[in-house]
């Protein structure tokens, strides 16, 4: 066992430790790693919901949530006016090198779990980071399409079989927010677009199996903006589908990867994701901490 896996285990330990002043509870994670958190450990009923406040990814099922903490910020669980503190302690595998790479590239040598680290930082890095910042000079379109309004931007190609299975639910969600002024919801399309006879076409780049035509049909109301591979890359887009919400000063909030190809677990997924859109929309308003 390699020193760093050795101090990996130790530090993992430290999950379930509890601050000694018992009116702040606390727990404390591991950045850049899963760390699962039983319910009942934490002294507040989230029944009504729950929000989480900070650099960090939150999955939750019906005994446990799931945080995984993208850098050593302080987090924190509420549900109303209660509250629970989270201590983030630095991952060991992290290199604080990688910081300074460019998006596309990967030092080596890495080990497994080293590699496993690597990409779940390059993955979120981008959190509460202004998408001007990300974007060259002909790329500012995107900006103008969402300045002021809360967006919700979705990238996706035509033969991401995830990504076709979860285009009725994302329709769903487009028609959720089409008379909201506040909200803009958008897809980018790696590909080129066509129109005939008032209907998109994109192009399948070989993935259609009816080799008459590399242009194809999708049932897809959103507006969509195609040949975006260089979005894709700016915004350090690497697995698809990848949704990134944007508050309304353009600092990337929600970064949401992969789909499900059960249409029902993707109606449920989109629920989540309009709530999402709702919460980073009124923290926009009121201003985040």
């Amino acid at each position: 066992m390699s020193f760093k896996r050795h101090i990996l285990g130790i530090v993992s330990l430290l999950l379930y430790c509890s601050c000694s002043d018992p009116s702040k509870p606390s727990i404390t994670v591991v950045s850049l790693e899963w760390n699962s958190i039983d319910l009942s450990s934490i002294p507040f009923d989230l029944t009504s919901g729950i929000y989480l406040e900070g650099d960090a990814i939150l999955k939750r099922t019906d005994s446990s949530i799931s945080i995984l903490p993208i850098h050593t910020s302080k987090l924190l669980i509420k549900n109303g006016d209660k509250e629970m503190h989270i201590e983030t302690v630095p991952n060991p595998l992290f290199e604080e090198s990688w910081e300074n790479l460019p998006l596309d590239s990967i030092p080596t040598p890495l080990t497994k779990d080293e590699y496993i680290v690597f990409q779940r930082y390059t993955k979120y890095k981008l959190l509460n980071q202004p998408i001007s910042r990300l974007l060259a000079e002909e790329q500012s379109f995107l900006l103008d399409s969402i300045q002021g309004k809360t967006a919700f931007l979705t990238f996706w190609y035509y033969g991401c079989a995830p990504c076709m299975a979860e285009m009725e639910a994302l329709n769903f969600l487009y028609q959720k927010f089409e008379n909201n002024d506040q909200v803009s919801v958008i897809s980018l399309f790696n590909d080129s677009i066509k129109e005939k006879e008032g209907k998109l076409l994109f192009e399948t780049k070989g993935y259609s199996s009816d080799s008459s035509s590399r242009y194809k049909p999708v049932n897809t109301l959103l507006p969509t903006i195609g040949n975006s591979k260089s979005l894709a890359s700016a915004l350090n887009v690497r697995s698809y589908p990848t949704h990134i919400i944007i508050d309304k000063l353009g600092v990337i909030r929600k970064i949401i990867i992969g789909a499900s190809l059960d249409p029902e677990i993707n109606q449920k997924n989109i629920l989540e994701y309009a709530y999402e859109i709702e919460k980073v929309k009124t923290a926009a308003n009121i201003g985040y901490k």
